[in-house]
């Protein structure tokens, strides 16, 4: 039950009625505090989103409250080398960013940034948002000689699989598989205009915005 709830909660933070999305969220924890407990996995990823929330309403401290009480359930339930505890620290990060705490941004991001590239491949797309995250904060900050060289990663990251797809997919089939993808407009754009035949509506009609949460 407890499921869908969390999932109309993301809903409703996805169309920006952040009180409903609350309401669902705040639902859905009392529900997984009863069946599974506190200390769950589950009941973590819902406090995660739950922050997210809270993010968008403007409490950060509420928000940063919520993110280390899913990290601490899941470095003690999960690791320090799964997935799902290096998307808290991606989450933790962005909110950091929000908050202008470029530093602590930074030390969450990398943290973030080793656990995915050791286990998961470099072309994984949650590992080219954490190049893209920890970018912006270096952006932010004015560090924008850090900022560069994970920018031209996630380029060539990025151009890799879509040289990939566009070898193999129809016209239709890779228009849906990039509109799967969350990164800057500017990459794809810079991947058109790379192309040895100058092809550059091989997908009409699809927007391309990184979005961070």
């Amino acid at each position: 039950y407890a499921v869908p709830l969390i999932n109309l909660a993301a809903v409703y933070r996805n169309i920006g009625d952040y009180e409903k999305a609350r309401s669902f969220s705040l639902e859905a924890l009392a529900v997984q505090e009863k069946t599974v407990g506190k200390t769950h996995s589950d009941y973590a990823l819902s406090l995660n989103v739950l922050a997210t929330i809270y993010l968008h309403l403007g409490n950060h401290s509420k928000a940063e409250q919520l993110h280390l009480e899913a990290k601490a359930i899941q470095e003690k339930v999960l690791g320090k080398e799964h997935p799902a505890y290096a998307t808290t620290l991606y989450g933790l990060a962005n909110l950091y960013l929000y908050m202008g705490t470029y530093e602590k941004g930074e030390k969450t991001h990398l943290e973030c940034k080793a656990i995915r590239e050791k286990v998961l491949v470099r072309e994984h797309p949650e590992y080219a948002l954490t190049l893209m995250g920890l970018s912006m904060i270096y952006e932010r900050d004015g560090r924008y000689s850090r900022s560069e060289p994970l920018l031209d990663m996630l380029f060539r990251l990025t151009q890799n699989r879509l040289s990939k797809a566009v070898s193999f997919l129809s016209e239709n089939e890779l228009g849906k598989y990039l509109a799967t993808f969350q990164f800057d407009g500017n990459i794809l754009s810079s991947f058109l205009q790379a192309r040895p035949d100058g092809q550059q509506s091989i997908l009409p009609g699809v927007s391309y915005n990184y979005e961070l949460f």
